[in-house]
């Protein structure tokens, strides 16, 4: 069973967080008083924050390009 991005959008916007991997790299998706944060582990530097799920799913990259178009390679650790 493949986990979509329209998946993805739907838990997002019910508040669900996640521990994904991309490329050997780990990244969290938190939701915050600031709205949705973005952070790869261990790189402070790297902390975006997004208004809401929508944007998240338009604006969030990575090195590579944004989350949307790099789907396929992303793998999901983890859902709370």
């Amino acid at each position: 069973m493949s986990y979509s991005l329209s998946d993805f959008h739907k838990d997002l916007d019910v508040g669900h967080e996640f521990d994904i991997k991309y490329k050997n790299r780990f990244y969290g998706i938190s939701n915050t008083d600031d709205g949705i944060s973005f952070i790869r582990y261990g790189y402070m530097g790297d902390l975006k924050t997004f208004k809401n799920p929508d944007e998240f799913i338009n604006e969030a990259s990575l090195n590579e390009g944004l989350l949307k178009n790099l789907w396929d390679d992303v793998e999901i650790k983890s859902i709370f």
